[in-house]
Formats: structure tokens, sequence, C-alpha cells
């Protein structure tokens, strides 16, 4: 026989010896909040008293549910239309009579973004970034913003809750110029496409010089099989997924951005290209109903921002990196994570930004590219995916080769191609001609290797070689040849 027990002036519940929280939500759900609209279901989760009902009720709907023996309860919400606010009433039917939490929720697309300081970089440090920030405020207020708390644990298991800086708010000059420029840009744009019909929620996750392995599951780690982690901080395999990210899983949301990489550049990098395609897959299989397919039968797309422009001596270790972002086949999608998309911004190059190059402070423009190749990814509107992409390459005894793209192309400046040599050193090579859709360049007769925007430095703003020669004025694809 269970015994029960309720102190005055107490908030706990005593069962069988086992202090037990009080009937209440998950502090993920506040006043305001954006739940994820149909196909997907939400899920409303919490605590409270074992063997109690617990009761959401909102609209016509009324669903209920037994609170388990650990005084857990989650009751998962009928798929429902994009809307405006709906009052909701959480209840609670138990030996302490009927307790009642009443909150008001919106349907709509929730998107997560994750990583280190380029996703982290707030409004404020961007171009225009106060402009931006009181455009955001003035214009988008069907959007919702969250910022999970800087935490992590060493533990095995997972925590339960996150916590937040600041419950889910509307666009305001408190929040909005620290929020993440990248992911407010982002979906400011998926916003316009949709005519701004639906309302948003944006969860900022990120962590500035973390590497992948922290945002990883312990299931990605072993999966991939990388070396053995010393970490005792954030940078711990998985410190950052089970404090920041698995606590998040429990609903379902439409998408994931990405922004993570520079911290793996001299770490683990060969392991990269591993740890991104499982992240992904296991990021999906993790979130609820992450299979669920939405728009254009897209269930979990996932943005990912190649690493960007860092202006020091040519080091091609950037290139590497680049080219693991994109599982090393060059592009996203690709049909090992046909739900990716990418961008490109090796040619942001920024000398001044105050926050060091590897911070360029161009943000609209990575929003532009990736909310571009989502738009065509989930919308099916008329953009590219990613920019111009090799084809063929045909090389003779002289020492030229010719790569030919599959579209035609622009030189705008003449940087952004090398060699390899047997020592492993390289050497950035010459244009010497170019056609609507080819490129040639000379080369060493003993050269291994042929890449383009390898190096951490590639070119100056906008100014390197090959971009598509449209609107979209796309930079061409990272990309490497092996000629021997």
């Amino acid at each position: 026989m269970k015994f029960y027990l309720i102190l005055a002036l107490s908030t706990f519940i005593v069962v069988n010896g086992q202090v037990l929280e009080p009937f209440r939500l998950s502090n993920y759900y506040t006043n305001g909040m954006v739940l994820q609209r149909e196909p997907k279901s939400a899920v409303i989760w919490g605590y409270g008293e074992p063997g109690a009902e617990a009761v959401v009720s909102y609209e016509s709907n009324r669903l209920s549910t037994i609170i388990d023996g650990n005084g857990k309860w989650n009751i998962t919400l009928l798929p429902h239309a994009a809307s405006g606010s709906i009052d909701f009433a959480v209840q609670q039917i138990g030996t302490f009579g009927l307790v009642t939490i009443p909150f008001k929720a919106m349907f709509g697309d929730v998107w997560v973004c994750s990583g280190q300081s380029n996703m982290a970089m707030p409004l404020r440090f961007i171009f225009n970034g106060s402009e931006e920030a009181n455009r955001t405020i003035s214009d988008y207020q069907h959007f919702q913003l969250r910022k999970v708390t800087d935490n992590y644990t060493l533990d095995e298991g997972e925590f339960e809750e996150t916590s937040f800086n600041y419950d889910w708010t509307s666009p305001n000059s408190d929040v909005t110029p620290n929020f993440s420029a990248l992911c407010v840009l982002f979906v400011q744009r998926l916003s316009d496409a949709l005519n701004a019909s639906i309302p948003f929620g944006l969860i900022d996750t990120t962590w500035p010089g973390t590497r992948i392995e922290a945002w990883s599951s312990p299931r990605v780690i072993e999966t991939c099989n990388a070396p053995s982690d010393n970490a005792t901080n954030q940078n711990a395999n998985s410190a950052l997924w089970k404090a920041m990210v698995a606590p998040l899983t429990k609903t379902s949301v439409r998408g994931v951005l990405w922004y993570q990489g520079e911290n793996n550049i001299d770490y683990n990098e060969d392991y990269y290209a591993c740890h991104i395609l499982e992240l992904i897959n296991d990021w999906k299989r993790s979130f609820f109903q992450g299979d669920v397919a939405a728009e254009n039968g897209v269930a979990f797309p996932f943005g990912v921002v190649q690493n960007g422009p860092l202006f020091i001596n040519h080091n091609y270790k950037w290139g590497d990196s680049r080219w693991h972002q994109t599982l090393d086949v060059g592009i996203l999608p690709n049909a090992l994570a046909p739900e990716a998309f990418t961008g490109a911004v090796y040619d942001l190059t920024d000398h001044f930004s105050p926050t060091g190059s590897i911070h360029p402070r161009d943000k609209q423009t990575v929003a532009d590219r990736l909310a571009n190749a989502a738009k065509k990814l989930l919308y099916n509107q008329n953009f590219s995916l990613y920019g111009p992409v090799p084809t063929n390459l045909v090389g003779d005894a002289s020492g030229t080769w010719t790569i030919e793209y599959d579209r035609n192309i622009k030189l705008v400046g003449t940087l952004g191609f090398a060699f390899q040599l047997p020592d492993g050193s390289y050497e950035l090579t010459d244009v010497i001609s170019t056609t609507s859709n080819s490129v040639t360049v000379t080369v060493s007769t003993n050269a291994t290797q042929l890449v383009y925007a390898y190096s951490s430095y590639v070119c100056e703003y906008k100014d390197c070689a090959v971009y598509s020669d449209d609107a979209e004025n796309l930079p061409a694809q990272v990309w490497k040849w092996q000629l021997s």
C-alpha cells in the first residue's frame, strides 16, 4: 500500500518515504510558447501524484493519462494546424483534490539552433545589428524565442529538464539583440516565404568553443569509435547533449540549424564526417516524432553551415573540415543525409570583426544561402540547394586541368584553387581561362590533389573565383579531386 503525505505550507509529495515533486508542467511549457504543428504531434509532460489522473484540455479536446509510479506523466496532443493563441488547462485529479494550471500556446513550426560561437553570435554583433533587432521586434511578433542556459553534465544519465535564460517570449528590446542572429535571420526568411502565416518557435541552445562530441549522444560516440576523451568540462563527450539537447527531445520540432566545426579542425578531425552524419540521424530518432514527414516529404530538415574564413596563413585543414561537413561528398543533401542542407560561407571574409575574423559579421548572407536551400528542400521553391558543383575534370600532359560545372558560372576573383604536392604541402594555382561552365587552371605535373576553397583564408569578401551565374550568386562548392 502506498502512503501519501502532503504537508501544509509545503510543495512536495512523499511516497513511501520518497520526496516527489508537486503537480506541475515541465519548465518547457510557459505562456506564449509555440507547439509543433501538424502533421507532427506536440507533447505536454510534467510531474505529479503517482496514480492520480492528469488531464490536458484545450478547445474541445480532453486528453488524460495516469501519473506513473515515479510521479511523471506525458500526454500526446492531437495533430493541430497552425494557430493563434489557444487556452490550455492542465489538471491533476487525485488524493489532494483538483489542481489546475492554465497556460496559452500557439501551434506553428519550432526550430532548434545549435552549435558554437558563430551560431551563438547575437544580433547586436552583426552588420546593422541594431536595425535587424528593431525590424525583428516590429515585424516578427509571431516569433517566440527561448535560450537554453549554458550547462553540462559528466554524469552517466541525461538531464530530465534543462534550464532557460528566460521564458518563451516574443521579440523585445531586452531579448532580441542578444539572441542568435543566424537563428533569427534564417527563420525570418522562412516566415517570409510563408507570408507570415504561421507562428515560429526559436530555441537557441549554443555554447562557444565546443566540439561536436560534446553535442553527440553516447550512441554517436560509440558508433564513430573516436579516441578516448579526457575532458572534464563542457567539451567532454556527450556533456552538452545530456544537459542542453536531450531534455528538448521530449517534444517535437520542425528542424535544426547547426553551425559548429571550428573546434574540431585539430581535434578528431578525421572522425567529423562520421560524427555529423550520426548526430543528424540520432537527433532525428531522439526528437519526438522526428521521423514524421511534413512539407515535401521531409521529416527532420537539418541545416549545416560550413566553416567560414579565418584570416591566418593558409591552413588547409579548414578545407578538410568543410569537406567532412558534407559527409565527404561535397554537397548536402546527398544519399547519406537526404534531409540535410548546407550553406557555404568561406567567402565572407571579415578582417575587422571585433570578435575576430573567425566570426564574420555578415550573417544576413549566411541566412540567405541557408534559407534558400531550405525553401527549395521544404517548399520546393525556385532556389538552388547549393552552389556550382564539378561534374568533370580533364587534364593534359602540359599540367593544365579543366573543371566543368553543373551550371553556368562566372569568374569573380582569381583565388580559390590550389594543388597538393607529394610532401603534403599546398600551392595556390592560377586560372588561365574560363567558359560559361568551366575553368582551366595550371597544376604542377607531380601534384597529387587539386582542391577548391580549402584554405582557412580563401579570398576577400565575396571575391573568390567561381560563383553561379544567376541571381543567387552562390559560391562554388568546396571540392577536391585526386590526381594521382
